[in-house]
């Protein structure tokens, strides 16, 4: 993320909520008391307030329309409780997935 920072390179969050995982954390969970937001909103404020474009998606309008409220304010040192939090966990794959074979219709 630094290297997209520095290079003017805009970081896209595939998947902010980590596929729903985040609503376990506890750090979260404690910050979405105390800001009374969401932990969805939580971690999408914090997507946003360190650039990064976070693509969320939602199956009610109501979601949508809540995850989009960002006219709030997260303190810096919540901010960084969250970004000590461990993102090297992957979503979608796994250091051991087999990149020999084309992926998502991509050919190697």
């Amino acid at each position: 993320m630094n290297y997209c920072h520095d290079t003017n390179t805009v970081v896209e969050a595939a998947a902010p909520l980590a596929q729903n995982e985040i609503f376990d954390d506890g750090v979260v969970q404690e910050l979405a008391e105390t800001y009374d937001r969401s932990a969805a909103q939580i971690v999408i404020k914090w997507a946003i307030d360190r650039d990064v474009v976070p693509l969320q998606r939602s199956g009610t309008p109501d979601h949508v329309r809540q995850n989009g409220d960002s006219d709030w304010q997260i303190d810096e040192d919540d901010l960084r409780r969250l970004d000590e939090r461990n993102r090297e966990y992957p979503v979608y794959d796994t250091p051991t997935r087999d990149w020999t074979t084309d992926v998502y219709g991509i050919e190697r």
